[in-house]
């Protein structure tokens, strides 16, 4: 018997909304290359939990709170940890996921190229916009503020 799966798949960020496509996946007992079918949007959280919630990172609780943390930072990305937080719980809690020696930024890294190379696959064209400007302030002499 066939289990039909459905997924969504990060492509990119509006707003406090991030515009998606959804993936339907046949499950035969192992994994198959998705098809994209339609575009949707979804809360910080169920964003964060499509970039960060297969991430193996030895516990449950570990990928729980980068999943967390990473709808927090998405629904203020200009502020700082602190206040992308909230409380100090989730600060300390944050403090703690990154400087566990369990965690590794590439294979949080991977899960989100994961869900973009498979969006971007389905494109028929792709740009890929780098900003490569650079500032060089060594000749300038410090001024006192």
């Amino acid at each position: 018997m066939l289990n039909t799966k459905v997924e969504q798949v990060a492509d990119s960020k509006r707003n406090d909304t991030h515009v998606l496509n959804t993936k339907v996946e046949t499950v035969h007992g192992k994994s198959e290359p998705p098809a994209i079918c339609h575009q949707a949007t979804l809360p910080d959280h169920a964003w964060a939990e499509l970039q960060w919630g297969q991430v193996e990172l030895g516990d449950k609780r570990l990928t729980q709170r980068a999943v967390e943390i990473g709808a927090k930072m998405a629904a203020h990305p200009d502020a700082p940890l602190p206040k992308q937080a909230q409380t100090r719980a989730m600060l300390v809690g944050s403090y703690r996921l990154m400087n566990n020696k369990r965690v590794d930024m590439t294979k949080l890294l991977a899960e989100v190229y994961k869900t973009t190379r498979i969006a971007a696959e389905q494109q028929a064209r792709v740009l890929l916009i780098h900003d490569t400007t650079e500032l060089d302030f060594t000749d300038h002499p410090r001024r006192a503020v």
